[in-house]
């Protein structure tokens, strides 16, 4: 960049807002939210924001006089051009329009700056080979979504009155009575789906929990296909256990009803080949994409589900295989550590506006007791992940402890937590052989 072009910014504005705040008394409550401080370019403006915020928390009017005053106590008057200078700003508050839409000016010329900034700050990094290239692009992003961050609060009012709120809830139930738009998730199952009043629903964050062998990635890429096939929104899987192939062949097995075992030993006669080369078609018209990068960071997680929002739009919903597999359990605080993950997770869901399902091993507790059905303190090194949690869901299938049982190919939903509904259990049909659950059609 050429040093002759000025960085973004507007004294006029500074002025403006800056009069607002001393001319109307209220100025300052609708915007000392939104407005940072740095958001001023010029230091004498800081000085005088600072300055009123000061005077505000203590209570005091900000009217041009106390400005005056307490500037002059502090011998910063005659830093900020002297009392002429803050009479003539005062004026400026006629002028001002619009304090929160000026002030969200100012934030984004400041933020405008930030990017300059973090511009030259990236770019001596790609110059620093003594550090990881990995190590590096994490702290770019950082930087990145750190003034993403500072923007959602420019751009977002998070105190909303019910009356605004009512009137969304009142829109969105006219619309789901006639028809107009579904606000559920449906999971392809039609029993689970009654059972979380509707399917799933955007910005929660669902755990899919079990013990080894029970079925939990069944699960979780099984409702990804079925989301992603009925909607055409992508979803993403986040496979920290098996590859994108292994992830693939599962798929493969359940469009064509060929075992994994079989396809991936090859034999296939020709009607199989033919239902194989049928189901490679199919699949490849779902928008499903999946990552087996091992042990990925929350940050690598969120950078990579961006880039599939831009490219794509909207996401049918994120699956993410399994929480533990991305903290090391050599590790101190390991409890700690994934609460924290269960907690970013459950922020990422929200700000995404998608269902996120996390899968979690269960401990081994279970084992130890007769009655082998998990409850909810059976999460695994649990921590705080029920707590960030919408839904917990937790799969039991009888025959893997009992061979004679009755119930064979049958698996048990157990919903043991639902923020916002009901829990209760339903049954599935499974066909592992072919890495699928099935709808029973009956509930219990």
């Amino acid at each position: 960049m050429s040093n002759n072009i000025m960085p973004p910014y507007s004294v006029e504005l500074e002025m403006e807002v800056l009069g607002s705040i001393m001319f109307v008394s209220d100025t300052l409550n609708s915007i000392h939210n939104i407005l940072d401080i740095n958001a001023f370019y010029l230091e004498s403006h800081q000085i005088i924001y600072r300055c009123c915020l000061i005077l505000a928390n203590n209570n005091k009017p900000t009217d041009p006089l106390s400005v005056i005053n307490w500037l002059s106590d502090n011998k910063l008057l005659k830093k900020v051009g002297g009392k002429n200078k803050i009479i003539q700003i005062a004026d400026y508050g006629m002028l001002c329009i619009n304090a929160i839409t000026y002030a969200q000016e100012l934030m984004d010329k400041y933020l405008s700056r930030k990017m300059i900034s973090i511009g030259g700050k990236i770019a001596s990094m790609g110059y620093d080979m003594t550090q990881d290239i990995q190590a590096r692009l994490d702290l770019a992003e950082q930087e990145i979504f750190a003034i993403r961050n500072q923007s959602n609060v420019t751009t977002k009012d998070k105190i909303q009155s019910s009356a605004n709120i009512c009137a969304d809830i009142l829109q969105e139930l006219e619309e789901l009575k006639i028809g107009q738009k579904n606000y559920c998730i449906n999971t392809g199952f039609d029993s689970l789906d009654k059972l979380l009043g509707g399917g799933l629903y955007a910005g929660e964050l669902i755990i899919i929990a079990g013990r080894p062998s029970m079925g939990k990635t069944i699960m979780g890429t099984n409702i990804a296909f079925n989301i992603s096939s009925s909607s055409k929104k992508p979803s993403i899987i986040f496979s920290l256990e098996m590859s994108a192939k292994q992830i693939n062949m599962r798929y493969l097995s359940g469009l064509c009803g060929i075992t994994v075992e079989d396809l991936r030993a090859g034999n296939l006669n020709i009607s199989e080949w033919n239902d194989f080369l049928a189901a490679v078609n199919k699949l490849s018209e779902i928008p499903i994409f999946v990552d087996d990068f091992y042990e990925p960071t929350s940050l690598q997680i969120r950078s990579k589900i961006r880039q599939i929002i831009t490219k794509y739009g909207k996401l049918g919903v994120i699956v993410l295989d399994y929480l533990q597999l991305m903290v090391n359990s050599a590790e101190n605080n390991v409890t700690l550590k994934l609460g924290e993950i269960s907690r970013q997770m459950k922020l990422l869901a929200r700000e995404c506006d998608v269902p996120i399902i996390c899968l979690s091993q269960l401990s081994r507790n279970v084992e130890e007791r007769n009655n082998k059905r998990p409850i909810l303190s059976d999460l695994r090194q649990s921590g705080q992940i029920e707590e960030n949690a919408d839904v917990v869901l937790m799969i039991y299938r009888d025959e893997y402890y009992n061979p004679k049982t009755s119930e064979r190919n049958i698996a048990e939903i157990i919903c043991t937590k639902n923020r916002n509904g009901v829990t209760g259990m339903i049954q599935l049909l499974t066909d592992l052989p072919h890495c699928r659950f099935k709808n029973l059609g009956f509930d219990i």
